[in-house]
């Protein structure tokens, strides 16, 4: 088996913005995103000798008002199509809701790092 993960061009959600353990101060952030959507299709093409064999569950994650969505759809045997579908609103993070928030981007964050298994 051969293993890939998608190529991200645009990035919704960072490790920076959940790097720390607890926060004393909310997070404002437009000083993290100056975009507040994201739509991304990716095709993921591999040898016609070859198959996919492992690809990843679609997964829909919310905190509030921001919304993550990503779905996997095989074209062909040899192509797969990945769409990303995100809205982060500018809404400052307070510091009581930052451990929930952490959760949903670590979430989001795993599912951009799953792989892709193929032969």
């Amino acid at each position: 088996l051969r293993f890939t993960t998608l190529p991200s061009i645009v990035q919704p959600y960072t490790r920076d913005v959940v790097a720390l353990e607890q926060r004393k101060f909310p997070i404002f952030y437009p000083v993290y995103e100056d975009a507040n959507s994201y739509y991304s299709e990716t095709i993921v093409n591999i040898d016609k000798e070859s198959t996919f064999k492992e690809i990843p569950e679609n997964q829909k994650f919310s905190y509030k008002e921001h919304k993550y969505e990503i779905r996997y759809e095989l074209v062909n045997n040899q192509s797969l199509k990945v769409v990303r579908e995100v809205y982060i609103p500018f809404d400052d993070i307070a510091v009581n809701d930052y451990p929930q928030f952490k959760n949903y981007v670590e979430k989001i964050i795993e599912q951009e790092e799953s792989v892709i298994a193929f032969d």
